[in-house]
């Protein structure tokens, strides 16, 4: 059985910010997370849905043909490259879920095709799922949710996209980097120069976001040891965010500062703008 991740872990994971703002145009491109699925959207799936619990490990669909959005309301989720479950042990895991986001359900909404992939959870997981068929009737009769959720589909693709580069252009260490930057825009806190954020998953569920062996993740640790002061504590690891300027200098080149949101080009200012109020930044 794997172990369980601490409560104050799965608290942390909990936070659920930028939804609130008043279109995802705004918010900045991340990869391996995509934004949260907006409030409006997250109500109405929620009132619609059917609650549903799984523990870790255990998988979504017994096949690539995934029927549901599920929404994520406490927990993480993987999305594996895998044909069947039993070839996902092993497998690379394109993107992480948590709290507020969509686990599956969002890139077969309109084709019904199978998803060349996998879902399980990571962690004990809970969430609510609404079948196409019913999202379908849902935005028949409320046309106010079809701007926010196609525009959350496509930011979601975008940073799948933003992730598929980092995989292809990028080095072990730099990938490495990007996940917790990331992380640290969503979930982290700064405690005296330091950022400190949950880990996204077990050691293995790293090396498989990022595409590393065990081997490399040990130097890949060492190495931020020696340069960013990481360490880790439980569930938490913090680390000197300035370490994380080169990767933030790479993601704001792709994302363009000519976006509606344009990145400071330094990147502790970067998380203390999305860290500030629990809501991220906003336009102008």
């Amino acid at each position: 059985m794997p172990r369980r991740f601490s409560e104050a872990w799965t608290r942390a994971l909990k936070e659920i910010r930028t939804s609130d703002w008043p279109e995802l145009r705004y918010v900045p491109m991340l990869p391996f997370l995509t934004p949260p699925v907006p409030k409006v959207v997250r109500e109405a799936f929620a009132s619609a849905g059917r609650r549903l619990s799984f523990p870790a490990g255990q998988h979504f669909f017994g096949s690539t043909f995934v029927t549901d959005f599920i929404l994520i309301t406490s927990g993480l989720s993987g999305r594996y490259l895998a044909p069947n479950a039993a070839q996902a042990e092993g497998a690379g895991i394109l993107a992480l879920s948590t709290t507020g986001r969509f686990a599956c359900g969002n890139l077969n909404f309109l084709s019904r095709r199978p998803t060349i992939g996998q879902y399980a959870a990571i962690s004990d997981l809970e969430a609510v799922a609404v079948s196409h068929v019913a999202v379908d009737e849902i935005l028949h009769m409320r046309r106010d949710l079809i701007r926010p959720l196609f525009t959350h589909i496509e930011v979601t693709n975008l940073s799948d996209r933003m992730a598929f580069g980092i995989m292809t252009l990028l080095p072990a260490i730099s990938r490495y980097k990007c996940l917790l930057l990331t992380w640290a825009a969503y979930y982290g806190k700064f405690d005296d120069g330091w950022i400190v954020i949950p880990t996204p998953g077990r050691n293995a569920h790293v090396e498989r976001v990022i595409g590393a062996s065990s081997v490399t993740m040990d130097k890949l640790r060492a190495e931020l040891q020696q340069t960013a002061g990481m360490e880790r504590a439980g569930d938490f690891v913090r680390l000197r965010p300035e370490a994380l300027q080169d990767v933030h200098d790479w993601m704001r080149r792709a994302d363009h500062s000519s976006g509606m949101y344009g990145r400071p080009a330094n990147v502790v200012t970067f998380l203390e703008d999305m860290l500030s109020d629990g809501l991220g930044p906003r336009p102008d």
